[in-house]
């Protein structure tokens, strides 16, 4: 081989190196983007980065967030994470595990192992955008509303504030209940959700202020043994039914939620797809 062809190469080589370099660089860069803050108010937080755990303590300065990152709230912990997009906080209760895999304005992929969270979602989502919210059992979509989740790994209760919210199972995909304003709903392990029920400001401000899951439990969400609740229940499946017809109207008949796959531990999703 001549040595004009040798230098030929090694140019080549030198090229296809910098590229490699650069993408690297690209895809550190991206795995250490900070996606919010957050603000310990109450106990303590352990809040785990790249293999490495610190423990952030009520009144501290707010901490940044990265994607990736786990938190682990204390028995009496309450804290606030700001997303850095800017649409949206996560209030977190006590025994708590939260995974941030993005939160870009218009990609954002949380998980909720067990414990509780009250989701506030401040505007109107893009059509395209996507919010998304794992648990092991339940898929939630959601335009721009405020919520709260719960689960025990075997139970996701699901409770809307303001707005509405769509309701699967991981086992039932193809069975969706909307969840309305002062509404709750339950999807369990290998069965459909359970279809919404009404609550009571009482209970609504109860599974608000408390911190673990103690109110839901309480509820009877399948009906099965109150004549009313069953009517109540097929009032608001109706109801649902219509807020879905209305939905797939606004968007060309697609279907907007869709489960995904597991993740790690984490099984179902609860997907937040702007319609």
């Amino acid at each position: 081989m001549n040595p004009q062809a040798i230098r030929r190469m090694a140019g080549r080589a030198a090229l296809l190196l910098g590229v490699v370099l650069v993408l690297c660089a690209a895809g550190a860069t991206l795995a250490l983007a900070q996606v919010g803050t957050l603000a310990v108010q109450q106990g303590e937080v352990k809040l785990r980065h790249e293999g490495q755990s610190r423990i952030v303590k009520a009144q501290a300065p707010e901490v940044p967030v990265f994607a990736g990152d786990v938190l682990h709230s204390g028995p009496d912990a309450r804290a606030l994470l700001s997303l850095a997009a800017g649409h949206a906080t996560v209030e977190l209760y006590p025994n708590s595990y939260f995974t941030v895999q993005s939160a870009a304005e218009d990609d954002t992929r949380l998980s909720l192992g067990v414990g509780k969270a009250l989701f506030k979602v401040f505007a109107r989502l893009k059509s395209t955008a996507v919010f998304q919210v794992r648990t092991q059992t339940a898929v939630i979509g959601v335009k721009g509303t405020d919520f709260i989740v719960g689960t025990d790994g075997e139970t996701t209760f699901v409770l809307t504030l303001t707005g509405a919210v769509g309701l699967v199972s991981e086992a039932f995909a193809e069975r969706e209940v909307v969840v309305t304003q002062d509404t709750v709903a339950a999807a369990r392990r290998a069965e459909a959700p359970t279809p919404p029920q009404a609550v009571t400001p009482e209970v609504r401000d109860r599974a608000v202020k408390e911190p673990g899951l103690d109110t839901f439990r309480s509820l009877n969400l399948t009906g099965k043994d109150d004549k009313s609740g069953r009517k109540d229940a097929a009032a608001k499946v109706q109801e649902s039914q219509q807020i879905l017809k209305e939905r797939q109207q606004d968007t060309g008949g697609q279907q907007g939620l869709a489960p995904t796959g597991r993740t790690g531990t984490i099984g179902g999703t609860l997907q937040f797809n702007n319609q």
